[in-house]
């Protein structure tokens, strides 16, 4: 009995240390904290339940560092440590030099384009309580004449804003397409014309209006956008990913994190990864 309990004891240890579950020959699943997890009928010593994944296990595969990468990791970890933001500095899944392409300067500004108009029109919809009459039309019109949309944007986008003139959409994805206005935020910020967004809060809609919406002279937008380095994308996209991880990491612990807003961080690492080619 005291060998079984002592080998029972081990694999808990083993199970703890590498953060996985030890499942017995009656298929009851323990964590490594030696507490009944589920039973076959369904039984548990829990009341709720995070998992964590043991990443050494998962991630095995070693993420090849230049300097400028270790340097760019350094300099971010630095900043978290000071802002005292957990962090993690052995992430693997993080954009380095080797692993990404930055898109061109046109293809930034047509994304731009998109999610900032699909962000217009949804949140004036909502605005108006869900009256869509008129407001394809009155933005269309708009975005033609500032910047030449249907003609910079492909067909089946160009297509998509239609679903706003016929009222093909309810009310959750007005507001998850509202949300489009961070992602045009990152992109515009790409392109010279603005500030970095913040993490703590929403970004600045009246901004991107004056720059983007009512600007008088439109002629050769493009031309007037200035790409940030690949340097200084990158530098921002490893701090979203680290600043997301934080957030997560927060929210499994049931711990506050002060200063984050992890809806708009997560619009904003979408925005970063498509501009850096991560699928």
């Amino acid at each position: 009995m005291d060998r079984t309990k002592g080998i029972y004891n081990l694999f808990i240890r083993l199970v703890k240390n590498i953060n996985g579950l030890l499942m017995l020959p009656g298929l009851s699943l323990y964590t490594g904290e030696g507490k009944l997890l589920v039973s076959k009928d369904g039984k548990t010593q829990y009341e709720e339940y995070y998992p964590v994944a043991p990443v050494e296990f998962v991630l095995k595969t070693e993420t090849e560092l230049t300097e400028k990468d270790k340097a760019r990791i350094e300099k971010n970890i630095g900043i978290l440590k000071q802002k005292q933001i957990p962090y993690y500095d052995g992430m693997k899944n993080i954009p380095t030099e080797k692993k990404v392409q930055l898109v061109n300067k046109e293809l930034c500004y047509k994304k731009m384009l998109f999610d900032y108009t699909a962000a217009t029109i949804a949140t004036t919809i909502l605005n108006r309580n869900g009256n869509h009459e008129g407001v394809y039309d009155m933005v269309m019109e708009n975005m033609q004449k500032k910047h030449q949309i249907s003609e910079r944007l492909p067909a089946n986008l160009n297509d998509y804003f239609l679903q706003f003139k016929n009222g093909n959409y309810n009310k959750e994805s007005l507001s998850r397409m509202s949300w489009s206005y961070e992602e045009s935020a990152v992109t515009t910020w790409a392109l010279g014309l603005i500030d970095k967004p913040s993490y703590s809060e929403q970004c600045d809609v009246d901004e991107l209006n004056k720059v983007l919406y009512y600007i008088d002279d439109c002629d050769n937008f493009i031309d007037r956008c200035n790409m940030r380095s690949f340097d200084e994308i990158l530098e921002y996209a490893d701090m979203l990913y680290r600043l997301k991880w934080a957030c997560e990491e927060s929210r499994i612990k049931k711990q506050e994190l002060n200063g984050l807003n992890e809806r708009v961080i997560t619009f904003q690492k979408e925005s970063i990864m498509w501009l850096l080619g991560i699928n």
